[in-house]
């Protein structure tokens, strides 16, 4: 359609220029009104012959150009001249006109050529219009796919920022939520937590007084039993000094029977005795010395361990605060009586020679440290009995003494201290 119109332009333009040719014909005809008349009359048939054939193809778009051509015709075909201005006709010679129709039919040929050149630069310049309005539309395709992608990615960008206005205001209404539910919880805890400390501390004031009664009742036991074993010491005293006395009377009378036999040799052994017994009192007041060293450093030891124990306790002590689901349960057997550590195994001290030797007797207070299982960590002297090798002796048995475990009022093992009398007695 769009090549029709173009060629019809042409036709147009072309028809334009014939019509301009026949007036410059006409106008310098005026003299040879016929043979003019005759020329454009050809001229205007061959004209309306071509625009009779493009308008089969195209009547509606060659009518305005056919009543153009009409128009231009008619009027020179009605118009009548006057008689007096008419000019006079001259002849013209066949030559004349053959001359003119050959040009005519050469600007026939021109306006063919031009024609068919006008025809191919429309089809060129139509091909060319349709590839670029091809591409055209192409890029316009491209632009709008384009702004599609913009318009849907602002849309996501919107969607996206919406959805994390709304994720915010969600996770603010959380947030705030889970501290309200926090205070609240941690108002519950302080609330729970100060009422167990109330109950925890009446717990302990109980468990204090229990703790000092049982002190009490311990210290008139111990009271009891070092009391009996003052009586039976002084008894078994005066047994053997009465045992002592008689055998002395005997020995006074064999000595006295060998009195003069034996005063040289007494002499001499007096005399070595007195250096023995001055090496003796020398090695038991080294002795003495190390004992009192060794009894520093177990007090010190003891001290330590004591420490730790209290370190112990107190460390118990805040697991029993954080069982307080246990408290309720435990307040009944709180109140039972606790039990004191209890001999298992007790083996007797070895006795010194030397001073089994001599006759020597005694009795030493050891005071015993017991852990919860039941062992003796350390042991140091209560009492001495005056002799280094009798408190040696007795702290080295004392060690490996057994015991089973005291209990508290919760039926639990506990640490416990003792004072064990050991006695030294001959057969």
């Amino acid at each position: 359609m769009g090549s029709k119109a173009s060629y019809l332009k042409w036709a147009g333009v072309v028809v334009f220029v014939s019509l301009f040719h026949v007036g410059l014909l006409s106008l310098s005809l005026k003299s040879q009104n016929k043979k003019a008349e005759r020329l454009k009359t050809d001229t205007v048939e061959i004209d309306l012959e071509i625009i009779e054939e493009l308008a089969v193809e195209a009547p509606s778009e060659m009518t305005p150009l056919r009543e153009i051509v009409e128009d231009t015709v008619e009027p020179e075909k009605v118009v009548e001249k006057p008689a007096e201005e008419e000019p006079e006709v001259t002849e013209i010679s066949p030559e004349e006109i053959a001359l003119e129709k050959e040009r005519i039919k050469d600007e026939k040929q021109s306006l063919a050529e031009l024609e068919q050149q006008n025809a191919l630069e429309a089809q060129k310049k139509l091909e060319e219009e349709k590839r670029l309005a091809e591409q055209k539309e192409i890029e316009d395709e491209k632009r709008l796919v384009e702004e599609k992608k913009q318009e849907l990615k602002r849309e996501q960008e919107r969607e996206e920022k919406k959805l994390q206005d709304e994720l915010r205001r969600q996770e603010e209404a959380r947030l705030a939520e889970i501290r309200k539910l926090e205070a609240e919880r941690v108002a519950k805890v302080r609330a729970a937590e100060l009422v167990k400390l109330r109950e925890q501390e009446r717990i302990e004031a109980e468990r204090q007084a229990i703790i000092d009664a049982q002190r009490k009742k311990e210290q008139e036991r111990q009271k009891a039993i070092k009391a009996e074993q003052d009586r039976e010491l002084a008894e078994r005293q005066a047994r053997e000094k009465a045992k002592r006395q008689k055998e002395l009377a005997v020995q006074r009378a064999r000595e006295e029977e060998y009195q003069r036999k034996l005063s040289e040799q007494r002499a001499k052994e007096e005399a070595e005795s007195q250096r023995e017994l001055a090496k003796q009192r020398e090695k038991e007041a080294k002795r003495q010395r190390e004992y009192e060293e060794k009894r520093a450093k177990e007090e010190a030891k003891m001290q330590k361990e004591l420490a730790k124990q209290r370190e112990k306790a107190a460390k118990e002590e805040a697991r029993r605060q954080a069982e307080a689901a246990d408290v309720a349960r435990r307040q009944s057997l709180a109140n039972q009586k606790s039990k004191v550590a209890q001999a298992k195994y007790r083996k007797k001290p070895d006795y010194p020679r030397d001073l089994e030797k001599q006759g020597i007797e005694g009795m030493v207070k050891v005071k015993l440290f017991i852990n919860s299982r039941g062992r003796v960590d350390n042991a140091s002297i209560h009492q001495s009995s005056g002799r280094a090798e009798f408190d040696q002796s007795a702290l080295k048995a004392a060690l490996k003494w057994k015991y089973k475990p005291a209990e508290d009022g919760l039926g639990q093992d506990i640490p416990d201290v003792r004072v064990e009398t050991i006695i030294f007695q001959q057969r």
